[in-house]
């Protein structure tokens, strides 16, 4: 069976090497400082809506630890902005066969890897050193603020990640199609797509609240006004590009039939976006510049205004590296630093 190593075991990568362990599928967690010793020795505690599970596997806490075989497929959980890091590390670890220790070759070369990342450039930054990319969309509310736990908020399924080979479109090769199935025996929504991106691209313009979620309140008036401001700038980018975009209507369609987000026994009172979560935990670096930066790079590219993207990554950065608290600004304090307003 597939042994899959998760590159960054935090809420997405976590609820993913999680399900995994906890259904019997081979797995590998990879994860740093407290949060590693702290699954080695007492396992993942996996907080769910139908119930709490400890489970175990093996944890490395980085490529020194490694002992990569032939048939392993490596899955990316860091944050999008982590990448490069991440893989330049990796990409050089040898692989040894399956049934010997003879070196085969290079991680790059031999073994395929998921990027369960947000935003778009996961999977340009991951050709560069792997051979085979697949890229995978993710719809995962899931929460990591204390070592060891994770807290996937999805009943039924823990997560949907729709996977698919890039660059695309392309027709799912049996190795997709197998990762899918041995997915779906773990809960875990796997569905298989010929145009990953253009679920990525959809799933970016929802991501623009990412950064209104970890600065300002997202329930109030204000704060609903500067996501559908930043959401409408994505859009627009986008579609200048003229990339393929899942539409809102299909999205809308297929999150409706899908899993819904419930209560979580022991989760934390305030559970907010990766990005808030980064911020909670104090992290001095946040994604964002992958998400609206990202719009604000394609606003560029193709003459689309973006200057509410611009101002929210530009006030997340400097929350991340000042230690703001998540939510301590006023939406006029964005509305400050947006260039012509």
């Amino acid at each position: 069976m597939t042994r899959y190593v998760i590159i960054g075991t935090g809420a997405v990568g976590g609820t993913i090497g999680g399900r995994l362990a906890q259904h019997n599928v081979p797995v590998v967690w990879v994860a740093r400082g407290e949060h590693a010793r702290v699954l080695a020795t007492d396992g993942m505690t996996l907080r769910t809506p139908e119930g709490t599970f400890n489970v175990t596997a093996p944890v490395w806490t980085g490529p020194d630890d490694a002992d990569l075989r032939v048939g392993d497929v490596l899955v990316l959980g860091t944050k999008v902005h982590q990448a490069i890091d991440a893989l330049a590390a990796w990409a050089d670890v040898l692989v040894r066969a399956a049934d010997s220790d003879d070196v085969v070759g290079t991680a790059g070369a031999v073994l395929p890897l998921i990027t369960a990342t947000n935003g778009l450039a996961g999977e340009e930054i991951g050709i560069r050193y792997f051979q085979r990319v697949y890229g995978a969309a993710v719809w995962c509310p899931a929460t990591h603020v204390k070592p060891g736990e994770i807290i996937p908020m999805y009943d039924s399924v823990s997560g949907v990640f729709w996977l698919g080979a890039y660059p695309g479109p392309a027709e799912p090769d049996a190795l997709v199609r197998s990762i899918s199935a041995d997915w779906e025996s773990a809960r875990l929504g796997a569905p298989v797509t010929v145009d990953v991106m253009a679920w990525k691209r959809r799933k970016l313009v929802m991501n623009m609240g990412n950064a209104v979620d970890a600065l300002v309140d997202p329930s109030d008036a204000e704060g609903k006004r500067l996501l559908k401001s930043a959401m409408q700038e994505a859009e627009a980018a986008l579609q200048a590009s003229g990339a393929s975009v899942i539409s809102p209507e299909r999205d809308a369609e297929e999150r409706a039939k899908g899993p819904q987000v419930a209560k979580v026994e022991g989760a934390p009172e305030q559970i907010g976006s990766s990005t808030f979560q980064s911020l909670t935990r104090g992290t001095g670096t946040v994604e964002t510049d992958y998400l609206n930066g990202e719009i604000v790079r394609l606003g560029t590219l193709y003459g689309v205004p973006t200057p509410v993207n611009a101002a929210l990554a530009s006030l997340a950065r400097r929350a991340a590296a000042n230690g703001w608290a998540p939510r301590s600004l006023a939406a006029s304090a964005v509305d400050d630093e947006i260039v012509g307003s």
